[in-house]
């Protein structure tokens, strides 16, 4: 498969969420998405960073089984959780949850849009 610009904008700009995601995951609970006042969530935040992963990694990656990027996301996202132990925060399973459900929020539509397409095409 040819690497096309876009392509390898697109892999750039997963390599740069993926490392922001990394430190502030690993440094702090990411308030500056949405907030700290008293309807913030901590897993709201989560769910968001993980969406955003999970599109930029199927938009990096077209050729890449869109199951298989979930699946790798989903165990970073226990990793990070796991890595957090070792720097003085603590694993939050809810947390690795919420990564989770990021994912899935992407996945999800795709899969319909797949289906609608296969129904579409044994309907013709």
């Amino acid at each position: 498969m040819l690497v096309t610009p876009m392509i390898w904008l697109a892999r750039l700009l997963f390599v740069v969420i993926l490392l922001m995601a990394v430190i502030t995951l690993l440094t702090n609970d990411l308030e500056f998405l949405i907030g700290t006042g008293p309807t913030a969530s901590d897993k709201a935040n989560h769910v968001i960073v993980f969406y955003a992963l999970m599109v930029a990694a199927v938009t990096a990656f077209p050729a890449w089984r869109t199951w298989i990027i979930a699946v790798i996301l989903m165990i970073f996202g226990v990793g990070i959780e796991v890595a957090q132990s070792f720097v003085g925060r603590e694993f939050g399973v809810i947390d690795a949850l919420a990564n989770g459900l990021g994912v899935l929020l992407v996945l999800l539509p795709l899969y319909v849009a797949e289906m609608r397409r296969s129904l579409s095409r044994d309907a013709a």
